[in-house]
């Protein structure tokens, strides 16, 4: 009976094999298929003299598969998808900036040069400067439109982050389950071949959104780690969520520990660089682009003057809530830093353009809103308030205007201490060290010597007195003089004028107001002092001019007058005798000149005068970090926008530095600007900052495009390497089948010739 036992396994072991070729050929195409094989190994033998074999038997149907093949395509894989998700949304970044063409932001900071250039070249031409308003305007929507879809991509990234762990979670679910009927098909016994096919390609698919690390366990099953976290093990998964800080960020985390979970690769990373590092990037440079062109346009315009003159009403531009308005303006969230510094406040009389200028002290660490209201408030003619939603207000009276330019004070001499046609003395600048008691004895108009004495308890400290507190004891105690200060100086000037005027100091306790004998005559001409233009290379500070002889200006041979400095240093000396004509300009710094009328000066009276250049109007930066007559609001590129102000009128687009008619000079220094290597720009250019970041996304999406290319000829080459080792060839399946087929055949033919043997031994029988 033992040949019937060996030609059924024959059989079946064959039959079993022809099977495993259809169940090859029939997946060749299936998705992570791998081929079986058959292992036949000889039967148990029966054990006797001659030990004969019992057949042949299937050992194992095998499943070939390499396991480092299939590590190396997961790691390939979670590399490959993390590049083709940034390179999609980096493709759809680089087409929102439209570069190069007609549209761009480019072509519009081009549009918006051009017209300030046109503007400059011609700035009563109200064509102009409509043209220049719209430019801007046209630029505002521009950097708009731009910020919100560089924004869409993060939140198009974002929105990924929440699909991706969606999907991560329900491949973590399957490959649970599949661990669990695994096991279930092993305590069979049978080899589940299938369920781990399946098994391996879930894991390769996961592998395209998270970079897992992935451990085979004895009895089949795997379990998967993301970040050194377990997230599948045997039948159970855990879950991945996401939790949005509010700063724009995503984070991945572990739902039953909320810990948070590094992704590494894939998809899912490649949504999550996106979001925290791509888009905000490329956010922050356009940002900081139109920052610079917000704060660059806002320092030259809010110390400018407009083509309707000196402002009446001004309202910034920037709210502060009303609970910080007593804060310091250094901890306030404002759209630029206040700096410590100065800022320059012209106020303007409308009939005669006479100027007084004020200087405020601006400190951020000590100075609040409210206080610099304050300050405002409290010069002449002023008004300065904060209103419900603590937005900065400024006014002046009827008949003044202000503005914050460099402008001169184009009357200088407003106490009549120059060439007066009143007899005038002046001292030097205090403070005077007097004494109590001291005395002077002033004659007026050749009238009896008047006494003037000095008392302690006039001053606050009479070592030190001031300028205005000597002034207040002399036109208290002396009549028929009008005497004042003027920057820390006393002018003491008799009430009449013409040659008839005179003063004469006859007597003097203290030499610290002026010598005994000093003198002055009135005249019957009064020297007209006047100054234009604006310093034009960065002259600052506070200066003095005076008589350096006596005589007729345009008439005395040799009289000079001296340009002196804050510390008293002469820079230079002017002729302004015999040679000089009255009412030429004679250029005293760089930008700045002075014109004298005929009449008589004297450095033995003191005739002197003094004025202020300004190069930096407002070096505090607190009108740009307010838009206190500001041409752009906003503090960033998502709100850039004209002013509303100069939307309604642009005739209020502020073009002059000196307030005079016909100056354009900060129009020039507008489109000087679009040259300008910026500090706030590393050194480059606005156009070279906008240049280089459109560079960098292209490079961003070049640089994707080739690793993404490389990165896929490598998974191809290793997926073909997979398919060598573990896919199907159906001409080997057809060989084995037609080899299979005649083993068949051969067991067949083995057990007729057993059957008829069989039945001859038993007819014999």
């Amino acid at each position: 009976m033992i040949g019937f036992t060996i030609g059924l396994r024959s059989l079946r072991a064959a039959q079993v094999a022809m099977n495993l070729v259809g169940q090859n050929v029939a997946n060749a195409s299936t998705p992570g298929y791998s081929r079986r094989q058959v292992s036949f190994a000889p039967s148990a033998p029966m054990l006797g003299r001659f030990a004969l074999g019992t057949g042949v038997e299937v050992r194992e149907l095998r499943r070939i598969h390499d396991s480092l093949v299939d590590t190396r395509l997961r790691e390939q894989r979670q590399v490959l998808g993390q590049l083709e998700t940034s390179g999609s949304l980096l493709g759809q970044l680089e087409g929102f900036f439209q570069e190069p063409s007609d549209s761009g932001l480019a072509a519009r900071l081009d549009d918006l040069w051009n017209a300030f250039s046109d503007v400059a070249s011609s700035a009563d031409d109200s064509s102009f400067r409509d043209g220049l308003v719209q430019a801007a305007l046209t630029l505002g929507a521009g950097f708009r439109q731009v910020a919100s879809q560089v924004e869409s991509v993060g939140d198009e990234a974002r929105q990924g982050v929440d699909f991706a762990v969606g999907v991560v979670n329900g491949y973590l679910s399957e490959i649970a389950a599949l661990n669990d009927r695994i096991v279930k098909a092993r305590s069979y016994g049978s080899a589940p071949s299938d369920l781990l096919d399946a098994r391996d390609e879930i894991v390769k698919q996961l592998s395209d959104w998270v970079d897992p690390q992935v451990l085979e366990r004895p009895d089949g099953t795997v379990d998967v780690l993301i970040d050194g976290m377990l997230m599948a093990s045997g039948d159970r998964a855990r879950e991945l969520v996401t939790r949005q800080p509010g700063d724009g960020t995503v984070e991945v985390l572990v739902k039953d520990s909320l810990q948070k979970i590094d992704i590494g690769g894939g998809r899912l990373a490649g949504y999550l660089g996106l979001a925290h590092l791509t888009v905000p990037s490329r956010r922050a440079e356009l940002d900081e682009l139109a920052k610079s062109l917000i704060y660059e346009i806002n320092k030259r315009h809010t110390t400018a003057v407009p083509a309707t003159g000196p402002y009446t009403q001004l309202s910034a531009a920037v709210t502060v809530a009303p609970g910080d308005v007593d804060q310091p303006l250094s901890a306030l969230d404002l759209p630029f830093q206040v700096k410590e510094g100065r800022l320059t406040v012209n106020v303007v009389e409308s009939a005669t353009g006479s100027v007084t200028q004020h200087f405020l002290d601006v400190d951020p660490e000590s100075m609040s809103l409210a206080d610099l209201a304050g300050e405002l408030d409290a010069l002449h003619n002023v008004s300065a308030s904060l209103d419900s939603v603590g937005r900065l207000r400024v006014g002046v009276a009827a008949g003044f205007g202000f503005d914050f330019s460099a402008r001169l004070d184009v009357d200088p001499d407003d106490a009549g201490s120059f060439g007066s046609d009143h007899a005038t003395l002046t001292t030097g600048t205090g403070p005077f060290a007097l004494a109590d008691g001291d005395t002077l004895d002033l004659a007026v108009d050749g009238g009896i010597p008047l006494t003037v004495t000095f008392s302690a308890a006039d001053f606050a400290d009479i070592g030190n007195a001031t300028a205005e507190e000597v002034a207040a004891v002399l036109k208290a105690q002396a009549p028929g003089i009008t005497a004042l200060a003027a920057d820390g100086r006393i002018v003491v000037r008799s009430d009449t004028a013409g040659t008839s005027s005179s003063l004469q100091v006859t007597a003097a306790s203290s030499s610290a107001l002026f010598a005994v004998g000093t003198t002055d005559i009135g005249t019957d001409t009064a020297v007209a002092v006047n100054l234009t233009g604006a310093p034009s290379d960065g002259q600052s500070g506070h200066f003095t001019v005076r008589a350096l002889g006596d005589g007729v200006i345009g008439l005395t041979p040799g009289l000079a007058i001296g340009l002196f400095d804050q510390s008293g240093t002469q820079l230079a000396s002017f002729d302004v005798g015999s040679g000089y004509v009255p009412g030429d300009p004679i250029e005293l710094v760089p930008g700045v000149s002075l014109t004298l009328s005929a009449g008589t000066v004297g450095a033995s009276s003191g005739d002197v005068f003094e004025f202020d250049l300004v190069d930096d109007p407002d070096s505090s930066d607190a009108l740009v970090a307010l838009q206190l007559g500001a041409f752009f609001t906003g503090s960033g590129a998502a709100d850039l926008d004209v002013d509303g102000e100069i939307v309604a009128d642009p005739r209020k687009v502020a073009g002059s530095r000196s307030g005079s008619a016909g100056d354009a000079s900060a129009f020039t220094a507008l489109v000087a600007l679009r040259d300008e290597a910026l500090e706030s720009l590393s050194g480059r250019t606005i156009a070279q900052g906008y240049g280089e970041l459109v560079a960098s996304v292209g490079l961003d999406v070049r640089t994707n495009f080739t690793a993404t290319l490389a990165q896929a000829q490598l998974l191809q080459s290793l997926e073909s390497r997979r398919e060598e080792i573990s896919g199907v060839n159906t001409d080997e399946e057809m060989l084995k089948l037609l080899e299979y087929q005649h083993l068949y055949q051969a067991a067949g033919r083995y057990l007729q010739t057993v059957s008829q043997m069989t039945d001859v031994l038993f007819g014999i029988v």
